[in-house]
């Protein structure tokens, strides 16, 4: 199967989404979108490289890639690609893999495409002033273990998979519109492995005094069944921020297509919030699990060490005083924080923001041990 056949209804309509023909303005809403990956970065491979199973799933995809699973890999096909692969040794070809791994076409999964297209849609459109993109170097378990360290040594973040496709699709718009290359309205955190760190990390940028302070408004957006928890994640990093309410990805699609390609994109666009999507559900039941934990006092360390992360004092200390007003969470704190050599009510008892720097770090250092495999609690997962 050629490149122009396989997969051709998630990509050909991707591709509208950058075209002229369906621009249009949707209204300043942020200052600042923070813009959430959706991993892991699927690993490209040739199909020499898969095994029986991931022989089917590849093929099964194939039949109607817009309804089935689609698989945590890509494989590289059409001849625009292969071609260039005749007559290299194994290194080049490894170099050739390396170079492609890193465009976000075949690195994102169809939910962080769909973030992508959306977060550029929103700033080429002047909804947001700027975006900030967050994801780390996420990979599969499996492709670890397979990829030859060359390629995992020059593995691409979300965000970086999130920006190519973002320049590609609105670059040239955008700089004909503002008369600026879009990169200056683009802010990447790669540090991240997951939703808690996006905050955390996102808040050690330099916009991340922005946000805390609340002076300018910000934004989060995510893939729909992704929103619910991530607004909860802005709130309790940052209680005083001045966050409107989460955007979903596909909602903000929807105002995106018009004109000739809007039946093949609406089409796409629904079975992605159809409840009868099986990976809608997996997902969606995944996230409540997740959300669930932040409420649970039993859980408390599911979260607390990744407010650690964060170097600006204001958020601990209001995790702290938060903590020590509920006469539950504060026994379950005492426990947390003894747990890593810190007294709690020590802690709640002085002013963070005027603490030694010094000090501060040493606290949150310790603090940061709650987000290991050994201290951190974790929700259960029904198989």
């Amino acid at each position: 199967m050629d490149e122009l056949s396989e997969a051709h209804l998630l990509r050909d309509s991707e591709r509208n989404l950058g075209s002229r023909e369906t621009s249009q303005e949707i209204g300043k809403s942020v200052d600042l979108l923070v813009v959430l990956g959706q991993g892991p970065v699927k690993p490209l491979i040739l199909n020499s490289d898969l095994d029986s199973a991931m022989k089917q799933k590849w093929e099964n995809f194939k039949i109607d890639p817009l309804h089935n699973t689609e698989p945590d890999f890509r494989v590289l096909e059409g001849k625009k690609y292969l071609l260039q692969l005749e007559g290299l040794n194994e290194s080049q070809i490894q170099d050739k893999m390396i170079e492609w791994q890193k465009l976000g076409r075949f690195g994102l999964n169809r939910w962080g495409r769909q973030n992508a297209l959306s977060a550029g849609f929103a700033l080429f459109s002047g909804y947001t002033d700027r975006i900030l993109l967050s994801g780390g170097k996420t990979i599969p378990s499996w492709g670890k273990e397979k990829l030859p360290p060359q390629r995992i040594d020059a593995w691409p973040s979300e965000a970086e998979l999130m920006a190519d496709i973002i320049k590609r699709r609105f670059g040239p718009m955008y700089q004909e519109k503002y008369g600026r290359p879009i990169d200056s309205s683009i802010i990447i955190e790669d540090g991240s492995t997951n939703t808690l760190e996006n905050f955390a990390n996102s808040l050690n940028s330099d916009e991340g005094k922005d946000m805390l302070n609340g002076m300018k408004k910000t934004g989060v957006l995510s893939a729909d069944f992704h929103v619910p928890r991530a607004e909860d994640i802005a709130y309790l990093f940052a209680p005083g921020g001045n966050f409107k309410e989460g955007d979903s990805a596909q909602k903000i699609l929807e105002q995106r297509i018009e004109g000739k390609n809007r039946a093949s994109y609406k089409k796409i666009l629904n079975w992605m919030t159809d409840p009868s999507n099986t990976d809608l559900r997996a997902r969606t039941s995944m996230e409540q699990v997740w959300h669930g934990a932040l409420k649970d006092p039993e859980l408390l360390t599911y979260w607390l060490g990744y407010i650690g992360i964060v170097e600006d004092p204001r958020v601990l200390q209001s995790t702290v005083r938060r903590l020590n007003l509920d006469k539950t969470l504060k026994g379950h704190a005492t426990d947390a924080f003894s747990r890593v050599g810190l007294d709690f009510s020590s802690i709640a008892a002085v002013d963070l923001i005027k603490m030694d720097s010094a000090e501060f770090r040493q606290i949150t250092d310790k603090l940061k041990v709650l987000t290991t495999k050994e201290y951190r609690a974790m929700p259960e997962i029904q198989k």
